[in-house]
């Protein structure tokens, strides 16, 4: 179940010894909308003689929205009663770019040298 589905959860925690429970209730819930397009550019050769070359780039980008995001909470803080709840709608973006390059040189039938490139971002907004 993703964190952003319609759900309730109760927590009753019993300590060992009788104290008021520090958590009573917390409930989050949401309708997510998202879409994760992804382009996507591959290469392989052996074009030159005793070397293969390969690699890959990857782009995605994604724009999410949850509307009616609700979330509560009624619980005990340290010396008090805590209680929240947060309402409204989010957004957020995500933005991935991953490349590969691998290169193999054969040196001899049985003896290979690899040689291998991986990047990666991920920027949230």
């Amino acid at each position: 179940m993703s964190q952003f589905e319609d759900a309730s959860i109760i927590l009753a925690l019993a300590p060992k010894r009788r104290k008021a429970l520090p958590y009573l209730s917390y409930f989050l819930g949401g309708n997510p909308r998202t879409s994760y397009p992804t382009e996507q550019l591959t290469f392989q050769s052996n074009y030159f003689k005793n070397l293969d070359l390969a690699g890959r780039f990857a782009s995605s980008s994604s724009d999410h929205d949850v509307f009616g995001f609700q979330e509560s909470f009624n619980g005990r803080g340290r010396n008090n009663n805590a209680e929240y709840v947060t309402t409204g709608p989010i957004e957020g973006k995500r933005v991935s770019v991953t490349s590969d390059f691998g290169l193999t040189w054969h040196i001899y039938e049985k003896l290979r040298l690899y040689f291998l490139v991986s990047l990666r971002l991920v920027v949230d907004c």
